[in-house]
């Protein structure tokens, strides 16, 4: 037994219990390191740890990266290291040897029933109503992403191109779909213009193109037309339960909406700041007291509030947990068939247990 305690790790203690929290399982496990620097230093430390714990504070200690358990697996098993090296470098030659054989590969035609949609473009003289164009056009991925019978590539992969590319079947191919949708959006006061355009990037043409004058008040409507017109000319296969989501009002309160959208602008901001969080936060406690039924913005403030709590944005308190939790289950309250709000729980989970 001694022995096994020696070359093991000890077990995860939320494996063996696991309503633990997070923050004492990290405690407990800093306790039980073999390396004595990687222990606490002496009792006093530990105690300042368990009284901030007890307190609903951060504690000092942190979770053992990955990298450092890499660093310390090498250390117990330079054999398996050395095997694994030699490995990657034999894979590493052979491709290298037959580099030009794996060119000769076709590359896997893209779906015509595929698409990504670009950044749209702000064309307002206010560059303030950025968020508009961004908060648009991420609602109209949303819900095209929501049919199964389309291959919709995500924000992720397409926010570092251009609103309109030159080289549109270029990019095309790079993401892997055959369709490109482009759009610029325009607020003057409280009315806005939507102008999109579907393009088949093998050809450059034109398959379709629209302009939607509305109201501010009534721009969830550009949204659900838009997603339904494209399914309609990629001939995509909707069933009615698709139909009744992408057609979904989130809200009827338009002032709680363009908050949301406010809010949804901060967390697409590239990098997790404190000031994003900060942001998002602000307008979407803002867009739940405006209509505290507005699930989809109860599920977009639990993975903010998250977010921040794993990334340590924002001070990683027991309020910032319980916030998150609660969102999450107003939001599952609200509408159980939610996607974003089942999302939202998995991630509280994830992020903050």
């Amino acid at each position: 037994m001694i022995q096994q305690a020696a070359e093991k790790p000890a077990p995860k203690l939320r494996t063996l219990a696991p309503a633990l929290d997070r923050d004492l399982q990290t405690i407990c496990a800093k306790c039980l390191e073999r390396e004595p620097h990687a222990r606490y230093r002496d009792a006093g430390e530990l105690a300042e740890d368990l009284e901030r714990w007890l307190e609903g504070k951060p504690i000092k200690t942190r979770r053992v990266l990955p990298s450092t358990r890499a660093w310390r697996w090498s250390r117990r098993n330079p054999k398996l290291l050395a095997t694994a090296i030699a490995c990657l470098l034999l894979g590493g030659a052979a491709i290298w040897l037959f580099r030009d054989e794996y060119a000769k590969i076709e590359q896997p035609v893209s779906s015509e029933k595929s698409i990504a949609v670009l950044s749209f473009e702000n064309r307002s003289e206010d560059k303030a109503n950025d968020y508009l164009a961004e908060g648009i056009q991420d609602e109209i991925l949303t819900r095209l992403s929501k049919i199964a019978d389309l291959k919709v590539i995500s924000r992720t992969s397409t926010q570092h191109y251009k609103s309109a590319p030159e080289n549109l079947s270029d990019v095309a191919k790079q993401l892997g779909v055959a369709h490109i949708l482009e759009g610029s959006v325009q607020k003057s006061g409280d009315a806005v213009r939507v102008n999109v355009q579907l393009i088949k990037a093998a050809n450059d043409s034109h398959l379709w193109a629209d302009t939607f004058d509305r109201k501010l008040t009534d721009i969830f409507s550009v949204e659900s037309e838009v997603a339904k017109a494209i399914a309609d000319q990629l001939r995509a296969k909707l069933t009615g339960r698709e139909e009744q989501v992408i057609a979904a009002k989130p809200t009827d309160n338009p002032e709680a909406y363009d908050a949301y959208l406010r809010g949804l602008a901060y967390t697409l901001k590239t990098g997790n700041t404190t000031a994003n969080s900060l942001g998002a936060q602000k307008y979407l406690n803002k867009a739940v007291r405006l209509d505290p039924k507005f699930a989809l913005s109860w599920a977009l403030l639990s993975y903010v509030d998250a977010r921040a709590y794993i990334s340590v944005s924002l001070q990683p308190t027991v309020a910032l947990r319980e916030e998150a939790r609660q969102a999450a289950e107003t939001a599952l309250t609200l509408q159980p068939n939610l996607g974003e709000a089942v999302l939202a729980k998995g991630y509280y989970h994830y992020a903050c247990l």
